[in-house]
């Protein structure tokens, strides 16, 4: 990872971890490898939309509180572990 993206996510990263209790190498490594994998190596904080198939299905679907239409776009994946739907855009939020 460029040093310009550890410097900026270095800290914010060590919050996240301290908060969510993830303090064993396992868990640890884990974490990094997923918030790695779904921000492309941090260069992405917001999903590239094409839409996908996957993408589409984002609309109207009840388990993510996405109700109006146009929601799946709206909030779909943003940060690093791209969080998506309307609920949780609300409870993270």
């Amino acid at each position: 990872m460029p040093t310009v993206l550890v410097n900026t996510w270095a800290t914010k990263l060590g919050t996240a971890c301290e908060d969510a209790g993830i303090d064993m190498p396992p868990r640890l490594s884990h974490f990094l490898a997923q918030v790695t994998h779904e921000s492309g190596g941090f260069r992405w904080m917001v999903e590239i939309w094409g839409p996908t198939p996957a993408q589409i299905r984002y609309e109207g679907r009840l388990d993510l509180e996405n109700t109006e239409p146009g929601d799946g776009f709206r909030y779909r994946g943003r940060g690093p572990m791209m969080l998506t739907g309307r609920g949780n855009f609300r409870n993270v939020g």
